[in-house]
């Protein structure tokens, strides 16, 4: 007996993780109209979401359940609402609808219905926000006290024990919904008729640039499935023919999917070739999934790091649909914090759940009379709302004021937008010196940045604000190598020692002269120029990093040629640092 059943629980591993085929899913190649000014079309490529100029393109911002079903009582949405986000540098809203109210008769939809969800959409992209439309699910079914099924998508005749109120983790023991649930991943009954909901819903907008895309299903769970088995078998296959279905009535948007809510336990990704598809899982780990966090930030760092590799997996490109913690808990700003920097470490967007909201996890209170900025300026941080490939970003910070932005020496050209949360920090204005322009837009609350046109290869740096300064920093490195004899008459020669000694000694009389060109200049050297045999100088790392406040850069820039072409191949790291007066607040 023992034998049989240890043989039993090795074929049930087994078949736990036994690996699926690949999926794929075909869709008619995108036809879409002209954008709407200021959100243009987003698609994926090469892992992430770019704009129709090719641009990484950054969304950040809320989720909001005002269209979810009355019998939760959910917060009006108005035009106050997407004015404060959009002028915190905001640009999206995950907006979920639901099922029950789309097609509350089977085969039978409501158009009041999605005129609502029009006229939401609408008035969000007025205010430059793009809509992420979230088909919602929590408990099943508002027929559980939840929301998403309607009463029709519902097994009847089993016992609904309340051992818990939404939205509990223990109302997830319920029989009744774990019978529902489980038929709809089990049978194409109700899959059916769910998909033709998806694909009237996008017939609705399919021409309409304002919404980003559509996540599928909000956190599909395998309970009572097995776990891992449920992902291969249930969840990956049915994401495939949904995109499918619906990309025949509209392939011109993202295909949003979540991952398993099963706890902080790995979905078992299955690859799916298709386009534009995004992975847009939920993170609560420490928040509502134990232990709770008590400021160590590595736990949220390999979780979302597992989140990372699963997208690549897939292949897609990578959005946090939902976060968040209740901010009476201890240490939930220092949870917000560390959950936002390893975001920025990932190059993702985001959607804090949610913003209005009375029970300790909204922004602005249901009524509207209350607004936390204090969780809005820790969410505010500056970002690079959109990029040319080769400009990246470290964290910004939304109490100071803070973002360093990089530029690759082969970046692609194109306008530079940050997202500056003028609401909370005041609008900044620009001035610059060597040959870039910034512009400020109040009222999308956006700087835009380029690069002078004469300039070889253009790399900005950062904007920070300290003591009531904004500073922009400007990088770039000059190809043009006839300047170099400005510098050292034998530059051009290479392969000997004795001539890289003499370079070396020309550098450290540059370095010199480069010190001396105004009492504000600061010279940090991070690595010695190693002298070394002709054969092992190539690949050395020299960072020569110069600090200019209102001084002449031409001594900079003859740095630059030189130490490019004393060490071929060496990488330089180098930045010049202009002033940017603010507008007051």
């Amino acid at each position: 007996m023992r034998a049989v059943l240890l043989l039993w629980f090795l074929a049930f591993g087994l078949w736990i993780v036994l690996p699926v085929g690949a999926l794929t899913a075909v869709i008619p190649p995108t036809h879409r109209p002209a954008a709407q000014p200021g959100l243009p079309w987003l698609s994926v490529s090469s892992g992430q979401l770019v704009d129709e100029q090719g641009r990484a393109v950054l969304l950040r911002g809320f989720n909001d359940d005002a269209l979810i079903e009355p019998s939760l009582s959910p917060a009006p949405l108005d035009a106050t609402d997407a004015t404060i986000m959009q002028a915190a540098g905001f640009d999206v809203v995950r907006l979920p609808i639901v099922w029950s109210l789309l097609e509350p008769r089977r085969g039978q939809f409501d158009a009041s219905y999605l005129d609502r969800v029009v006229a939401a959409v609408s008035m969000l992209n007025a205010h430059g926000l793009y809509v992420v439309l979230d088909m919602h699910f929590l408990g099943w079914s508002p027929e559980y006290g939840g929301s998403g099924a309607p009463a029709w998508a519902t097994v009847q005749g089993i016992p609904d024990p309340h051992w818990g109120a939404m939205p509990s983790l223990t109302r997830l023991l319920s029989p009744a919904i774990n019978v529902s649930t489980a038929y709809f991943w089990l049978t194409s009954d109700w899959q059916t008729e769910y998909l033709a909901t998806w694909r009237w819903v996008a017939g609705a907008f399919r021409d309409d640039s304002g919404v980003a895309g559509y996540d599928l299903i909000n956190e599909p769970h395998s309970f009572p499935l097995p776990p891992l088995r449920f992902d291969k078998d249930q969840l990956w296959p049915f994401y495939a023919q949904a995109i499918a279905a619906i990309g025949r009535v509209d392939p011109n948007h993202l295909f949003l999917l979540d991952n398993d809510m099963a706890g902080d336990l790995p979905t078992s990704v299955v690859p799916l070739r298709a386009p534009n598809v995004v992975y847009a899982p939920h993170v609560y780990t420490g928040s509502l999934i134990p232990p709770r966090f008590n400021g160590d930030a590595r736990p949220l760092r390999v979780h979302v790091d597992e989140l990372a590799r699963e997208a690549a997996a897939v292949p897609a490109a990578l959005w946090f649909g939902e976060f968040s913690i209740q901010l009476s808990q201890p240490r939930a700003k220092q949870w917000i914090t560390a959950m936002l920097d390893v975001f920025d470490e990932h190059r993702a967007g985001w959607a804090w759940w949610q913003w209005r909201e009375t029970h300790g996890w909204g922004i602005r209170s249901d009524d509207g009379r209350r607004l936390d900025t204090v969780t809005l300026r820790l969410l505010a941080r500056p970002y690079l709302a959109a990029a040319p490939l080769g400009v990246s970003a470290g964290h910004g910070d939304g109490g100071a004021g803070h973002l360093q932005i990089v530029v690759a020496a082969d970046h692609r050209p194109g306008t530079i937008e940050v997202g500056w949360p003028a609401y909370t920090l005041a609008a900044p204005s620009a001035r610059s010196s060597c040959g870039a322009t910034s512009v400020w837009d109040a009222a999308t609350a956006r700087i835009a940045i380029s690069a002078h046109s004469a300039v070889a290869d253009n790399r900005f740096s950062a904007m920070k604000k300290r003591g009531g300064r904004v500073r922009l920093f400007h990088r770039f490195l000059s190809q043009r190598r006839e300047h170099l004899a400005d510098v050292h008459g034998d530059a051009g020669e290479r392969g000997h020692i004795a001539h890289r000694v003499r370079r070396r000694l020309a550098l450290a009389h540059l370095l010199h002269q480069v010190e001396k060109v105004g009492d504000r200049i600061a010279l940090e050297r991070h690595h010695e120029l190693l002298v070394v045999e002709a054969e092992r100088v190539r690949g050395v790392d020299l960072h020569a990093r110069v600090a200019v406040s209102g001084g002449d850069v031409l001594a900079h820039l003859a740095l630059t040629l030189f130490l490019a072409e004393a060490v071929p191949g060496a990488r330089l790291d180098e930045r010049i640092h202009e002033e940017v007066a603010p507008a007051g607040r």
